[in-house]
């Protein structure tokens, strides 16, 4: 087989693969038209490919008409196609001058089909001839074509205008793209010159065929290519504005409800306080009978102020008595009263980082914040298990490509609680920090307690994140901004990524 020979079965293979991959990137989306339109450009071109090689090896008329038949139907199918996919990649609507050459290609293959004798160059012999590099091939002898031939030719010429044309409106949006089927359109011309050389001034050279056409599947394969990176980056870039779209009225529906909470919290803490004043008032005369009234009345007193102190924290507007500290001194000291809560079933662990960097915050905000983490790992862990509580120094540095990654980049003090319980659904997670959302049964929780977590970290201006799945316990990573306040270089340092 020569070089010529080779060449038509190679692309002929090259077409067959590249519409197969095409049909079924298609069958995929079910919605990029583009993709069947090019698998039916391949598909075309591969029997194109192979009518050709008949052509160039064939020794008897009767095949020679056969081949040269499928090769016309072929070529005006393909231009019509390619045609229809430009406009597609481009946008552009010219249904009209589309349709117009559809039509004129079906009416060319319903002459060729029924054999009626309107374009001549009928075969009449074939001549073999050697080719410079010494391959043979077949050449045909014809009866003249008649001015239809040529008419034909004109109009599917017309295409690669209509291309040029789509090619330069897309330029206007998409410089690179327009420019790769710009050089597509110079690819697809080969086929239609040399069909017109053998056709009409019957050139005695080989039909060069689908070779530039093969040329032109590439690029556009890479139009392509460009183009679907480009609309993942744009959805991408959708999904992330959806993201911080729901962060934002999420954040401002938290906002509104923290105002109530907190006008709320303020008005009952008056109200308290002259409840509790008039019973402690009335205590010191009080008779023995009353007294047992009056110190249930001061006890519901005082654990309804501590609920409006859960609520002026989730609002963040508690009192706050911030100083310099270090964290590994508050998990110490609440570690005895985290023993007691939890229970003699779970068995807690701490571990503690050198050198850790000191933090201004709240000591007792802080250990409310351990308190009640430490609650919610009990409660997940109701035949026991282990509950770890961790400190370190991280650096985070922020990447900005996660809209729901924690904010800020820099210097932080982490504390982990790892819980081995039963995990959270997404959903849950979802709702974590959200007040009054709760998973436990009623009269058993408030859901207050991870809200006011919240608060407090936020109000000391860090961030909570949060890693759980069902089956596979819970980690709560809180990240408070170290100070460095008198802090010396740390001997271990994590660095993670942030938002």
């Amino acid at each position: 087989m020569g070089p010529y020979a080779f060449s038509q079965a190679f692309v002929s293979g090259f077409f067959a693969f590249a519409a197969v991959s095409s049909l079924a990137l298609w069958m995929r989306t079910r919605r990029d038209w583009t993709l069947l339109l090019l698998s039916a450009v391949c598909a075309i071109g591969s029997v194109q490919s192979v009518a050709v090689l008949m052509l160039g090896t064939t020794e008897t008329v009767g095949d020679a008409r056969v081949a040269q038949r499928v090769r016309v139907l072929c070529g005006l199918m393909s231009f019509a196609s390619l045609a229809w996919l430009y406009a597609e990649i481009t946008g552009v609507r010219a249904r009209r001058y589309l349709w117009f050459i559809t039509a004129t290609a079906l009416a060319v293959i319903a002459i060729i089909l029924l054999d009626i004798p309107l374009l001549g160059g009928e075969i009449t012999g074939i001549t073999r001839h050697t080719l410079p590099w010494g391959e043979v091939l077949s050449v045909l002898e014809r009866t003249r074509s008649r001015p239809l031939v040529a008419v034909i030719y004109a109009i599917m010429a017309s295409t690669l205008v209509f291309n040029v044309i789509c090619a330069r409106r897309l330029m206007a949006r998409d410089r690179a793209s327009g420019i790769l089927l710009i050089v597509a359109t110079l690819g697809s011309m080969v086929p239609l010159v040399s069909g017109a050389l053998v056709d009409i001034t019957f050139a005695p050279i080989p039909y060069i065929g689908t070779l530039g056409t093969s040329a032109f599947v590439l690029v556009i394969a890479l139009q392509l290519a460009v183009g679907r990176r480009r609309d993942e980056q744009l959805l991408a870039a959708e999904r992330t504005r959806h993201k911080l779209e729901h962060r934002l009225a999420q954040g401002q529906k938290m906002e509104a409800l923290g105002q109530l909470a907190g006008g709320v919290a303020h008005d009952f803490n008056n109200i308290l306080t002259v409840i509790a004043g008039h019973a402690d008032m009335l205590l010191p005369a009080a008779s023995a009978e009353t007294r047992i009234d009056l110190e249930q009345i001061r006890s519901a007193a005082t654990r309804a102020a501590s609920m409006t102190g859960q609520l002026l924290a989730f609002s963040r507007q508690s009192v706050m008595e911030p100083r310099i500290l270090n964290l590994n001194a508050v998990v110490a000291d609440t570690a005895t009263l985290l023993r007691r809560t939890i229970g003699e079933q779970i068995e807690l662990v701490v571990q503690q980082a050198a050198d850790l960097w000191t933090v201004r915050a709240d000591a007792n905000q802080l250990a409310r914040v351990l308190v009640n983490i430490a609650i919610n790992a009990r409660d997940a862990m109701r035949d026991g298990g282990r509950l770890t509580i961790e400190t370190a120094n991280v650096m985070k540095i922020g990447t900005g490509e996660d809209a729901d990654a924690a904010p800020g980049s820099g210097r932080f003090v982490m504390v982990s609680l790892t819980d081995t319980g039963a995990g959270m659904s997404a959903d849950t997670k979802a709702h974590l920090f959200e007040p009054f959302f709760t998973t436990k049964e009623l009269g058993k929780g408030t859901g207050l307690g991870l809200a006011v977590v919240d608060g407090i970290v936020r109000q000391t201006g860090g961030h909570i994140e949060v890693d759980s799945h069902l089956g596979e316990g819970t980690v709560f990573r809180i990240y408070f901004p170290a100070s460095l306040e008198g802090a010396r270089e740390p001997a271990q340092l994590r660095s993670v990524a942030g938002g």
